[in-house]
């Protein structure tokens, strides 16, 4: 039996109310990401039953990309990205029956695992890669971001009051719609010159279009202090144990979002997870560059192949 499948694939938002933004991600692989959506047939090509991107862009919601602030300054926390995600397949997908396969990019694993956990009745498998499911105290990189984005205390009278200090976050953000709004091929060096210079330049190009922007660096710091906040939590082990043959992990050689510890945890609490270390030298940022995207397309059309062989084995 050839399963459909309809792949929502969540990373952190870069805009307040955006699912995902399939195209920029996808088209990091030129012409062959479409080897994504046909690795999930049995011959890897397209052939009935089997969705290609223009059936998934039928699911995804289409939002503006002029970098307008349309939700006029509003923050949105972790918990309000994931009821937007489960509002989604609550009103795009309620009356269709083809089963759901979420895909997590870092944050997006642990969102994905959320939706899983809340509508256990729709997903179908859940894959993450890179993910961040737990904060690690140990890295040096979350530590800094912590600084940036962390809530501080204030003694007055002998009584601590808490308050969020902006300033850090505003600070950087307002730095970052500077360079935004430089010429184009100035803000294009810079990137280039800084963290750009392996990316692709269709990925270039997408961080000056939709990321340059004040309220977009503002959503996207207060979304990463919400997450820590929650992901100090210890994960959902038991019911990641109970859905384990439906869940799968790709793990970076050297991620501190997703350190190999975490995998070694994984592989402790939830044993029938199917999990993998990425050795080839791609990082977090994978689907910023061709060669990483590709590669992982065809290791999550594994993961998806073998899904299917085994559901259609039993």
């Amino acid at each position: 039996m050839l399963f459909m499948y309809v792949v929502v694939a969540i990373e952190k938002a870069k805009y307040t109310s955006s699912l995902v933004r399939h195209e920029q991600k996808f088209k990091c692989a030129g012409k062959e990401d479409d080897q994504f959506f046909r690795g999930t047939s049995e011959r890897g090509e397209e052939e009935e039953g089997t969705l290609t991107r223009r059936d998934i862009r039928r699911y995804i919601i289409k939002k503006d990309t002029t970098g307008k602030n349309w939700e006029h300054g509003r923050l949105f926390s972790l918990e309000e990205q994931i009821n937007h995600k489960l509002d989604f397949i609550k009103n795009e997908l309620q009356d269709n029956e083809v089963p759901l396969l979420l895909l997590g990019h870092s944050i997006g694993s642990y969102i994905s695992i959320e939706m899983f956990r809340r509508s256990p009745e729709k997903v179908t498998y859940c894959i993450g890669l890179y993910p961040f499911l737990a904060v690690d105290p140990k890295s040096a990189q979350q530590s800094a971001i912590k600084k940036i984005v962390e809530y501080k205390f204030f003694p007055i009278n002998s009584t601590y009051f808490i308050f969020r200090s902006p300033i850090m976050c505003s600070l950087v953000s307002s730095l970052v719609a500077f360079i935004g709004l430089l010429p184009r091929r100035a803000s294009k060096f810079l990137i280039l010159k800084s963290i750009g210079r392996s990316w692709s330049s269709t990925a270039i190009e997408a961080l000056c279009n939709h990321l340059l922007q004040y309220h977009t660096v503002r959503n996207v710091l207060f979304l990463a202090m919400t997450e820590f906040q929650k992901l100090s939590e210890e994960p959902d082990w038991e019911f990641m144990k109970r859905k384990q043959r439906q869940l799968a992990f790709l793990f970076g050689a050297d991620d501190h979002w997703g350190p190999l510890h975490l995998l070694d945890e994984i592989s402790k609490h939830v044993p029938g997870a199917a999990v993998a270390v990425e050795r080839e030298g791609h990082t977090h940022a994978f689907s910023c560059t061709k060669a990483g995207s590709l590669w992982v397309a065809q290791h999550v059309a594994s993961y998806i192949v073998k899904f299917q062989g085994k559901q259609t084995s039993d």
